[in-house]
């Protein structure tokens, strides 16, 4: 019961995220972090949260990476709604997923790459649509509109990275799987913030987020 709570609360989170008017709690707070703590910190916490449901999680740091400027609370978002549709989306029972930071020239990058089958091109040409065609809330209602309550993740992953005045990009696999890449600049940020935070996950968050992927495992849909 707390899971299918917590369920439809990540889908209004996600909808709050994605169509909600920016405040004062919402601005992006940058700051540089640890990025191999706190990745590693993700995936410990979920691992827990899935240890006897056959998940697979790898975590890589390139040396030249040990620290990225970034919204600790997007990035958050953005790995949590990756992963769960991860899981969700993985028709095999064991479930790998990777997850590297690095550095691409002035860019941070992190990768999340699951095992699964991919993602076929006609769901490639819509997977942003929420994003792109935002319905005008302030004139039409929820259901005029058509929006559709679930199934937005990867919009909601595209605005927070655009917060950032970042962005995120399906990366085509030469094999199978689905890798996606969630670019951050760093240009002009590091001499706006502080020592390197050393920083973990948060554990409320990440259940929140992936709840459904958990029901999912338990067969609960």
């Amino acid at each position: 019961i707390r899971m299918i709570e917590q369920s439809a609360y990540s889908r209004v989170r996600n909808i709050t995220e994605l169509y909600g008017e920016p405040d004062e709690v919402s601005v992006p707070r940058f700051a540089s972090y640890n990025v191999s703590h706190y990745l590693d910190s993700v995936t410990s916490h979920i691992l827990k949260l899935t240890e006897d449901d056959n998940i697979e999680m790898i975590v890589s740091c390139d040396s030249a990476c040990k620290s990225a400027v970034f919204d600790i609370r997007r990035v958050g978002i953005v790995l949590y709604n990756l992963i769960s549709n991860a899981i969700i989306h993985n028709k095999y029972k064991n479930k790998v997923i990777s997850i590297r930071g690095f550095l691409r020239g002035n860019d941070f990058v992190i990768s999340v790459t699951d095992n699964g089958r991919g993602i076929s091109p006609s769901v490639r040409r819509t997977m942003f649509s929420a994003y792109e065609n935002k319905p005008d809330l302030r004139s039409a209602s929820i259901i005029d509109s058509g929006l559709v309550l679930g199934g937005i993740g990867l919009s909601v992953c595209r605005k927070v990275a655009k917060d950032m005045d970042g962005d995120i990009f399906y990366v085509p696999a030469k094999g199978s799987g689905t890798t996606f890449e969630l670019v951050v600049p760093q240009t002009n940020r590091t001499n706006l913030v502080g020592d390197t935070i050393i920083a973990s996950a948060d554990l409320e968050e990440i259940e929140i987020f992936l709840a459904s992927a958990l029901l999912h495992l338990k067969g609960i849909n």
